[in-house]
């Protein structure tokens, strides 16, 4: 069951991320709904008196489809692997980041390369279109990190012309809705 449509799930979450703050590790998760918590290794000996109510009959919202997602790498040679659009419905991934963390900073979506004079590759199959395409066989909502850490020629930073460009390029000459899509960064 995914925890955005079970309220035991969200009780869990919550149980474990108080736990948590209390120093405490879930260390028993019984089918009669109840928990025992245990404290972490390394914690402060202080003894913390805690009392942690679940009303498992009322929910307080659902976590949305948009909260659990992936990083993707315009450097993985699996990206594009066939059983990939299915094994990610699998998990309900609701985002796909594209085209990566750090790599994002030095990655030139209109060549489909690293910035000259930086370190990184990509995967010559990885580029922006096919991304597209198989986040809409996922049913993911893209997110795509903007470079904003260095310019085509590799002598200064990014620009918001550049990273416009790219929206430009996406909504406009390939109608993928950019524009609707966060764009973010590192």
């Amino acid at each position: 069951m995914a925890f955005g449509s079970s309220k035991l799930g969200m009780a869990i979450v919550a149980f474990v991320l108080a736990g948590g703050l209390l120093g405490l590790t879930l260390s028993t998760m019984r089918s009669d709904k109840t928990a025992t918590m245990a404290e972490q290794p390394g914690t402060s000996s202080t003894l913390v008196n805690a009392t942690i109510s679940v009303n498992f009959g009322r929910g307080l919202g659902v976590i949305p489809k948009t909260a659990f997602g992936l990083n993707t790498a315009v450097w993985d040679p699996n990206l594009l692997d066939n059983a990939v659009p299915r094994l990610l419905r699998a998990i309900h991934v609701g985002v796909l980041r594209y085209p990566g963390g750090a790599t994002s900073d030095k990655y030139q979506w209109s060549t489909n390369s690293i910035t000259l004079g930086q370190s990184g590759k990509t995967d010559a199959q990885d580029n922006f279109a096919k991304f597209i395409s198989m986040a809409r066989m996922v049913g993911a909502q893209p997110l795509i990190t903007v470079n904003y850490g260095s310019n085509p020629q590799g002598n200064g930073g990014g620009t918001p012309q550049y990273a416009a460009a790219w929206v430009k390029h996406a909504d406009v000459t390939h109608h993928d809705g950019a524009n609707s899509q966060p764009i973010s960064h590192t």
